[in-house]
Protein backbone atom coordinates (compact mmCIF):
# COMPACT_ATOMS: atom_id res chain seq x y z
CA UNK A 1 0.00 0.00 0.00
CA UNK A 2 1.47 3.15 -1.37
CA UNK A 3 2.39 5.95 1.58
CA UNK A 4 -0.55 8.47 0.05
CA UNK A 5 -3.06 5.84 0.16
CA UNK A 6 -6.88 6.87 -0.32
CA UNK A 7 -8.77 4.88 2.11
CA UNK A 8 -13.11 5.47 2.71
CA UNK A 9 -13.53 4.25 6.41
CA UNK A 10 -17.48 3.22 6.59
CA UNK A 11 -19.09 3.64 9.72
CA UNK A 12 -22.97 2.91 9.84
CA UNK A 13 -23.73 4.73 13.03
CA UNK A 14 -23.39 8.12 11.58
CA UNK A 15 -20.60 10.60 11.70
CA UNK A 16 -19.44 12.97 13.94
CA UNK A 17 -21.75 11.56 16.55
CA UNK A 18 -19.77 11.11 19.99
CA UNK A 19 -20.51 7.58 20.10
CA UNK A 20 -17.27 5.48 21.51
CA UNK A 21 -17.28 3.63 18.13
CA UNK A 22 -17.32 6.83 16.15
CA UNK A 23 -14.33 8.38 18.51
CA UNK A 24 -12.58 5.06 17.98
CA UNK A 25 -12.79 5.90 13.78
CA UNK A 26 -11.88 8.82 14.65
CA UNK A 27 -8.91 7.91 15.44
CA UNK A 28 -7.58 5.16 13.88
CA UNK A 29 -8.28 7.67 10.92
CA UNK A 30 -6.00 10.30 12.55
CA UNK A 31 -3.40 7.67 13.29
CA UNK A 32 -3.54 6.45 9.85
CA UNK A 33 -3.95 10.64 7.98
CA UNK A 34 -0.10 11.04 10.34
CA UNK A 35 1.47 8.11 7.99
CA UNK A 36 0.65 10.02 5.03
CA UNK A 37 -2.67 8.32 4.33
CA UNK A 38 -6.10 9.86 3.02
CA UNK A 39 -9.07 9.14 4.87
CA UNK A 40 -12.74 9.92 4.58
CA UNK A 41 -15.27 8.60 6.73
CA UNK A 42 -18.15 7.46 4.94
CA UNK A 43 -21.66 7.34 6.28
CA UNK A 44 -24.22 5.58 4.32
CA UNK A 45 -27.29 8.10 5.54
CA UNK A 46 -28.15 10.75 7.99
CA UNK A 47 -29.16 10.13 12.18
CA UNK A 48 -29.73 13.51 12.92
CA UNK A 49 -32.59 15.10 13.83
CA UNK A 50 -33.78 17.47 11.88
CA UNK A 51 -34.12 20.74 14.11
CA UNK A 52 -33.20 24.59 14.14
CA UNK A 53 -30.13 23.42 15.87
CA UNK A 54 -26.93 24.66 14.33
CA UNK A 55 -26.71 23.34 10.38
CA UNK A 56 -25.19 19.70 9.68
CA UNK A 57 -23.70 19.53 6.87
CA UNK A 58 -23.54 16.56 4.84
CA UNK A 59 -19.66 16.95 3.61
CA UNK A 60 -16.75 18.32 4.83
CA UNK A 61 -14.34 18.27 7.72
CA UNK A 62 -14.55 17.30 10.73
CA UNK A 63 -11.11 17.77 13.64
CA UNK A 64 -8.98 17.57 10.09
CA UNK A 65 -10.92 14.37 8.70
CA UNK A 66 -12.88 14.60 5.88
CA UNK A 67 -16.33 13.07 5.78
CA UNK A 68 -19.66 12.65 3.82
CA UNK A 69 -22.99 11.37 4.12
CA UNK A 70 -23.93 8.64 1.10
CA UNK A 71 -27.05 9.98 0.39
CA UNK A 72 -26.46 14.02 0.56
CA UNK A 73 -27.78 14.49 3.57
CA UNK A 74 -27.02 14.30 7.71
CA UNK A 75 -30.73 14.30 8.77
CA UNK A 76 -33.23 11.26 9.34
CA UNK A 77 -36.20 11.17 7.61
CA UNK A 78 -39.47 11.61 10.25
CA UNK A 79 -41.36 8.55 7.80
CA UNK A 80 -40.76 4.84 7.72
CA UNK A 81 -40.95 4.56 3.87
CA UNK A 82 -38.13 7.66 3.27
CA UNK A 83 -36.06 6.55 6.03
CA UNK A 84 -35.67 2.99 4.32
CA UNK A 85 -35.71 4.40 1.13
CA UNK A 86 -32.74 6.45 2.38
CA UNK A 87 -31.03 3.57 2.93
CA UNK A 88 -31.20 1.91 -0.33
CA UNK A 89 -29.77 5.00 -2.18
CA UNK A 90 -27.08 5.76 0.74
CA UNK A 91 -25.76 1.74 -0.50
CA UNK A 92 -25.98 2.18 -4.04
CA UNK A 93 -24.37 5.80 -3.62
CA UNK A 94 -21.12 4.23 -1.65
CA UNK A 95 -20.79 1.58 -4.47
CA UNK A 96 -20.84 4.09 -6.87
CA UNK A 97 -18.60 6.44 -4.71
CA UNK A 98 -16.09 3.34 -4.36
CA UNK A 99 -16.06 2.49 -8.07
CA UNK A 100 -15.66 5.68 -8.82
CA UNK A 101 -12.79 6.61 -6.89
CA UNK A 102 -11.15 3.30 -7.80
CA UNK A 103 -11.03 4.47 -11.14
CA UNK A 104 -10.23 7.65 -10.59
CA UNK A 105 -6.61 7.67 -9.73
CA UNK A 106 -7.24 4.26 -6.89
CA UNK A 107 -8.55 3.75 -3.90
CA UNK A 108 -6.26 1.30 -1.69
CA UNK A 109 -8.75 0.21 1.27
CA UNK A 110 -11.77 -0.19 2.71
CA UNK A 111 -12.27 -0.28 6.45
CA UNK A 112 -15.45 -1.13 7.98
CA UNK A 113 -16.92 -0.23 11.30
CA UNK A 114 -20.62 -2.00 12.27
CA UNK A 115 -22.50 -3.54 14.39
CA UNK A 116 -24.32 -5.95 12.05
CA UNK A 117 -23.45 -8.71 9.72
CA UNK A 118 -25.38 -7.66 7.31
CA UNK A 119 -23.31 -4.69 6.02
CA UNK A 120 -20.16 -6.68 6.19
CA UNK A 121 -21.57 -8.96 3.60
CA UNK A 122 -22.85 -5.75 1.60
CA UNK A 123 -19.37 -4.21 1.42
CA UNK A 124 -18.08 -7.65 0.81
CA UNK A 125 -20.03 -7.74 -2.76
CA UNK A 126 -18.53 -4.00 -2.91
CA UNK A 127 -15.07 -4.73 -2.33
CA UNK A 128 -15.23 -8.19 -4.68
CA UNK A 129 -16.28 -6.23 -7.45
CA UNK A 130 -14.02 -3.33 -7.01
CA UNK A 131 -11.37 -5.28 -6.25
CA UNK A 132 -10.70 -2.98 -3.25
CA UNK A 133 -9.39 -5.04 0.19
CA UNK A 134 -11.53 -5.03 3.16
CA UNK A 135 -10.36 -4.54 6.62
CA UNK A 136 -13.03 -4.93 9.69
CA UNK A 137 -12.34 -3.27 12.78
CA UNK A 138 -14.40 -5.57 15.46
CA UNK A 139 -14.82 -4.37 19.14
CA UNK A 140 -17.91 -6.60 20.85
CA UNK A 141 -18.81 -10.20 20.79
CA UNK A 142 -22.45 -9.67 20.14
CA UNK A 143 -24.10 -13.17 21.17
CA UNK A 144 -22.85 -12.57 24.56
CA UNK A 145 -24.85 -9.56 25.57
CA UNK A 146 -27.17 -10.09 28.03
CA UNK A 147 -30.34 -8.97 26.10
CA UNK A 148 -30.02 -10.99 23.35
CA UNK A 149 -33.05 -13.31 23.93
CA UNK A 150 -34.89 -10.13 24.18
CA UNK A 151 -33.93 -9.04 20.51
CA UNK A 152 -35.84 -10.03 17.33
CA UNK A 153 -35.07 -13.14 15.22
CA UNK A 154 -33.79 -11.00 12.74
CA UNK A 155 -31.09 -9.54 14.87
CA UNK A 156 -30.41 -12.67 17.14
CA UNK A 157 -29.72 -14.06 13.35
CA UNK A 158 -27.54 -11.34 12.69
CA UNK A 159 -25.47 -11.19 15.96
CA UNK A 160 -24.99 -15.07 15.77
CA UNK A 161 -23.46 -14.62 12.08
CA UNK A 162 -21.58 -11.76 13.19
CA UNK A 163 -19.44 -13.91 15.88
CA UNK A 164 -19.57 -16.96 13.89
CA UNK A 165 -19.09 -15.72 9.94
CA UNK A 166 -17.87 -12.23 9.38
CA UNK A 167 -14.00 -12.90 9.50
CA UNK A 168 -14.72 -15.28 6.34
CA UNK A 169 -16.10 -11.98 4.65
CA UNK A 170 -13.35 -9.65 4.83
CA UNK A 171 -9.04 -9.81 4.10
CA UNK A 172 -8.05 -8.32 7.24
CA UNK A 173 -9.34 -8.02 10.97
CA UNK A 174 -8.74 -5.29 13.54
CA UNK A 175 -9.46 -6.53 17.19
CA UNK A 176 -9.58 -4.85 20.48
CA UNK A 177 -9.15 -7.46 23.00
CA UNK A 178 -6.94 -11.09 23.94
CA UNK A 179 -10.87 -12.76 23.98
CA UNK A 180 -11.67 -11.56 19.75
CA UNK A 181 -8.35 -12.23 18.76
CA UNK A 182 -8.57 -15.55 19.82
CA UNK A 183 -11.98 -16.41 18.55
CA UNK A 184 -10.95 -15.28 15.40
CA UNK A 185 -8.30 -17.34 15.21
CA UNK A 186 -10.57 -20.20 16.70
CA UNK A 187 -12.78 -19.48 13.15
CA UNK A 188 -10.48 -18.30 10.61
CA UNK A 189 -6.79 -18.90 11.82
CA UNK A 190 -5.79 -18.13 8.27
CA UNK A 191 -6.96 -14.86 8.65
CA UNK A 192 -4.47 -11.93 9.05
CA UNK A 193 -5.41 -10.31 12.35
CA UNK A 194 -4.37 -7.45 14.88
CA UNK A 195 -4.74 -6.20 18.40
CA UNK A 196 -6.03 -2.86 18.18
CA UNK A 197 -6.70 -1.99 22.51
CA UNK A 198 -8.71 1.29 23.41
CA UNK A 199 -7.07 4.58 21.91
CA UNK A 200 -6.50 8.05 22.61
CA UNK A 201 -5.79 11.21 21.64
CA UNK A 202 -3.51 12.95 24.59
CA UNK A 203 -3.51 16.08 22.90
CA UNK A 204 -6.75 16.91 24.19
CA UNK A 205 -6.23 16.09 27.76
CA UNK A 206 -5.60 19.53 29.11
CA UNK A 207 -8.11 21.38 31.62
CA UNK A 208 -9.89 24.17 30.73
CA UNK A 209 -11.21 25.08 34.06
CA UNK A 210 -11.24 23.19 37.44
CA UNK A 211 -14.20 21.74 39.54
CA UNK A 212 -13.61 22.73 42.99
CA UNK A 213 -14.99 19.12 44.46
CA UNK A 214 -13.95 16.41 46.02
CA UNK A 215 -15.58 13.26 43.30
CA UNK A 216 -15.59 10.01 41.76
CA UNK A 217 -16.88 10.11 38.41
CA UNK A 218 -18.32 7.34 36.24
CA UNK A 219 -19.37 7.71 32.81
CA UNK A 220 -21.51 4.93 30.90
CA UNK A 221 -24.55 4.43 29.35
CA UNK A 222 -27.84 4.32 30.79
CA UNK A 223 -28.72 0.99 29.00
CA UNK A 224 -25.44 -0.16 31.66
CA UNK A 225 -28.24 0.25 34.48
CA UNK A 226 -27.12 -2.92 36.08
CA UNK A 227 -23.45 -1.41 36.22
CA UNK A 228 -24.85 2.06 37.94
CA UNK A 229 -26.94 0.08 40.27
CA UNK A 230 -23.57 -1.90 41.47
CA UNK A 231 -21.68 1.68 41.65
CA UNK A 232 -24.22 3.89 43.46
CA UNK A 233 -24.08 0.69 46.02
CA UNK A 234 -20.62 0.49 46.53
CA UNK A 235 -20.22 4.39 47.33
CA UNK A 236 -22.71 4.09 49.50
CA UNK A 237 -20.92 1.75 51.65
CA UNK A 238 -18.53 4.66 51.79
CA UNK A 239 -17.58 5.94 55.25
CA UNK A 240 -17.35 9.31 54.14
CA UNK A 241 -19.28 12.78 53.92
CA UNK A 242 -16.92 14.86 52.02
CA UNK A 243 -16.88 13.14 48.51
CA UNK A 244 -19.47 12.94 45.97
CA UNK A 245 -19.87 10.80 42.89
CA UNK A 246 -20.52 12.34 39.35
CA UNK A 247 -22.58 9.98 37.06
CA UNK A 248 -22.53 10.79 33.54
CA UNK A 249 -24.63 9.10 31.25
CA UNK A 250 -27.47 9.22 28.77
CA UNK A 251 -29.90 6.61 27.06
CA UNK A 252 -33.60 6.12 26.14
CA UNK A 253 -36.38 7.52 28.72
CA UNK A 254 -36.95 4.21 30.62
CA UNK A 255 -33.42 3.48 31.14
CA UNK A 256 -32.23 7.27 32.20
CA UNK A 257 -35.60 7.20 34.62
CA UNK A 258 -34.75 3.72 36.26
CA UNK A 259 -31.21 5.36 36.91
CA UNK A 260 -32.99 8.41 38.24
CA UNK A 261 -35.25 6.39 40.51
CA UNK A 262 -32.12 4.88 42.17
CA UNK A 263 -30.55 7.55 42.85
CA UNK A 264 -33.74 9.17 44.35
CA UNK A 265 -33.57 6.06 46.47
CA UNK A 266 -30.03 6.64 47.78
CA UNK A 267 -29.31 7.48 51.45
CA UNK A 268 -26.50 9.56 49.55
CA UNK A 269 -28.83 10.95 46.89
CA UNK A 270 -27.61 14.67 48.26
CA UNK A 271 -24.08 13.41 47.21
CA UNK A 272 -24.70 12.31 43.67
CA UNK A 273 -25.00 14.47 40.87
CA UNK A 274 -26.01 13.06 37.14
CA UNK A 275 -24.97 14.76 33.94
CA UNK A 276 -25.99 14.36 30.05
CA UNK A 277 -25.27 15.42 26.81
CA UNK A 278 -22.24 17.10 27.76
CA UNK A 279 -20.10 19.09 25.16
CA UNK A 280 -16.81 16.78 25.17
CA UNK A 281 -14.14 19.58 26.39
CA UNK A 282 -16.83 19.65 29.56
CA UNK A 283 -16.25 15.89 29.84
CA UNK A 284 -12.86 16.29 29.98
CA UNK A 285 -12.81 19.00 32.70
CA UNK A 286 -14.68 16.60 34.78
CA UNK A 287 -11.91 13.84 34.07
CA UNK A 288 -8.91 16.39 34.73
CA UNK A 289 -10.71 17.70 38.16
CA UNK A 290 -11.74 14.05 39.30
CA UNK A 291 -10.29 12.19 42.25
CA UNK A 292 -10.97 8.65 40.87
CA UNK A 293 -12.53 7.29 37.29
CA UNK A 294 -14.77 4.08 37.87
CA UNK A 295 -15.28 1.37 34.87
CA UNK A 296 -15.63 -1.53 36.93
CA UNK A 297 -16.18 -4.82 34.64
CA UNK A 298 -18.03 -8.03 34.81
CA UNK A 299 -17.05 -11.33 35.02
CA UNK A 300 -19.39 -11.87 31.65
CA UNK A 301 -18.08 -12.79 27.99
CA UNK A 302 -19.56 -9.48 26.92
CA UNK A 303 -17.37 -7.45 29.63
CA UNK A 304 -14.13 -9.49 28.49
CA UNK A 305 -14.49 -9.58 24.99
CA UNK A 306 -15.07 -5.38 24.69
CA UNK A 307 -12.70 -2.56 25.56
CA UNK A 308 -14.40 0.24 27.18
CA UNK A 309 -12.69 3.72 25.18
CA UNK A 310 -13.10 5.73 28.34
CA UNK A 311 -9.96 3.55 29.42
CA UNK A 312 -7.78 5.37 27.18
CA UNK A 313 -9.35 8.72 28.00
CA UNK A 314 -8.95 8.02 31.55
CA UNK A 315 -5.64 7.15 31.32
CA UNK A 316 -4.79 10.55 29.64
CA UNK A 317 -6.67 12.88 32.59
CA UNK A 318 -3.74 11.26 34.82
CA UNK A 319 -6.50 10.00 37.56
CA UNK A 320 -6.28 7.06 38.63
CA UNK A 321 -8.61 4.34 37.55
CA UNK A 322 -10.40 1.96 39.86
CA UNK A 323 -11.72 -1.02 37.71
CA UNK A 324 -11.97 -5.00 38.36
CA UNK A 325 -9.57 -7.22 37.96
CA UNK A 326 -11.41 -9.04 34.66
CA UNK A 327 -10.81 -8.53 30.86
CA UNK A 328 -8.32 -6.43 29.01
CA UNK A 329 -7.67 -4.21 32.01
CA UNK A 330 -5.88 -6.76 33.67
CA UNK A 331 -3.21 -7.45 30.82
CA UNK A 332 -2.17 -3.18 31.26
CA UNK A 333 -2.77 -2.65 34.89
CA UNK A 334 -1.76 -3.91 38.35
CA UNK A 335 -3.73 -3.34 41.46
CA UNK A 336 -2.16 -0.05 43.59
CA UNK A 337 0.63 0.13 41.06
CA UNK A 338 -1.05 1.59 37.99
CA UNK A 339 -5.07 1.50 38.56
CA UNK A 340 -7.19 0.08 41.83
CA UNK A 341 -8.27 -3.43 40.92
CA UNK A 342 -10.97 -4.93 42.77
CA UNK A 343 -10.32 -8.74 42.58
CA UNK A 344 -13.93 -9.42 41.51
CA UNK A 345 -16.91 -7.91 40.44
CA UNK A 346 -18.08 -7.98 44.28
CA UNK A 347 -19.91 -4.49 45.74
CA UNK A 348 -17.79 -4.96 48.78
CA UNK A 349 -14.33 -5.15 46.89
CA UNK A 350 -15.36 -2.66 44.70
CA UNK A 351 -16.10 -0.33 47.52
CA UNK A 352 -12.70 -0.80 49.44
CA UNK A 353 -11.13 0.19 46.41
CA UNK A 354 -13.48 3.20 46.60
CA UNK A 355 -12.48 3.92 49.78
CA UNK A 356 -8.60 3.40 49.53
CA UNK A 357 -8.84 6.49 46.97
CA UNK A 358 -10.98 8.96 49.78
CA UNK A 359 -8.62 7.56 52.52
CA UNK A 360 -4.87 7.77 50.58
CA UNK A 361 -5.55 10.79 48.36
CA UNK A 362 -1.90 11.18 47.59
CA UNK A 363 -0.96 7.49 46.52
CA UNK A 364 -4.05 7.55 44.46
CA UNK A 365 -2.93 10.38 42.61
CA UNK A 366 0.11 8.51 42.16
CA UNK A 367 -1.04 5.36 41.64
CA UNK A 368 -2.85 7.71 38.20
CA UNK A 369 -0.17 9.08 36.96
CA UNK A 370 1.82 5.98 36.45
CA UNK A 371 -1.28 4.92 34.82
CA UNK A 372 -0.67 7.29 32.54
CA UNK A 373 2.46 6.15 31.57
CA UNK A 374 0.54 3.02 30.56
CA UNK A 375 -1.82 5.00 28.66
CA UNK A 376 1.18 6.70 26.49
CA UNK A 377 2.80 3.53 25.69
CA UNK A 378 0.24 1.21 24.92
CA UNK A 379 -3.11 3.66 23.58
CA UNK A 380 -1.89 6.59 21.97
CA UNK A 381 -3.42 6.71 18.61
CA UNK A 382 -0.37 8.05 16.75
CA UNK A 383 1.77 4.95 17.69
CA UNK A 384 -1.43 2.56 17.03
CA UNK A 385 -1.87 4.09 13.62
CA UNK A 386 1.53 2.99 12.53
CA UNK A 387 1.19 -0.16 13.65
CA UNK A 388 -1.96 -0.30 11.33
CA UNK A 389 -0.99 1.12 8.97
CA UNK A 390 1.92 -1.46 8.83
CA UNK A 391 -0.50 -3.88 9.29
CA UNK A 392 -2.42 -3.05 6.31
CA UNK A 393 0.84 -3.02 4.18
CA UNK A 394 1.83 -6.41 5.02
Amino acid sequence: MRKNAQIYYFGTYGFPVGYAQIERQKLISKGLMAQGCDVTIISRYGIHADTSDAEILSTGNYEGIKFKYATGSPYRPQSFLKRNWQKIVGGINEFRMIRAKKRNGGLDYIILSTNYFYNIFIYRIFSKLTGVPLLLDTVEHWTSFSDSKDKNWFIRWDNKMYDNQSFNYVDKVLCISDFLMSHTEKLAPEKPKLKVPAMVDFSKFKAIKSIDEKYLLYCGHAAYWEVLFFILEAFEKIDNKDYFLYLVSHGNPEDMKRVKDRIAASPKKDRIKIFSKLPYSDLVDLYMSSKALLIPLRNSAQDIARFPHKTGEYTASSKVIVSTNIGELKNYFSDKENALLAKDYDVDQYAESLAYVVNNPDKAAEIGIRGHLVGKKEFDHLSLGKKIFDFMNA
